[in-house]
């Protein structure tokens, strides 16, 4: 997982909202939303082929 994906991830899960994620970052919501559909979606990936979510 690229650093900018798991960045947006670890603010998320710190159960920071998309705008404030968006302000930290410097981003728009779009684009926080866009990140954390990603990560989530390599999580899933991981999780079912059996590597660990660190890769």
């Amino acid at each position: 997982m690229s650093e900018t994906l798991r960045t947006t991830m670890e603010f998320f899960l710190d159960d920071c909202s998309m705008e404030v994620i968006s302000e930290r970052q410097g981003i728009n919501v779009a684009t926080v939303k866009s990140r954390l559909h990603a990560a989530r979606k390599l999580v899933v990936e991981c999780g079912r082929k059996g590597v660990p979510n660190h890769v």
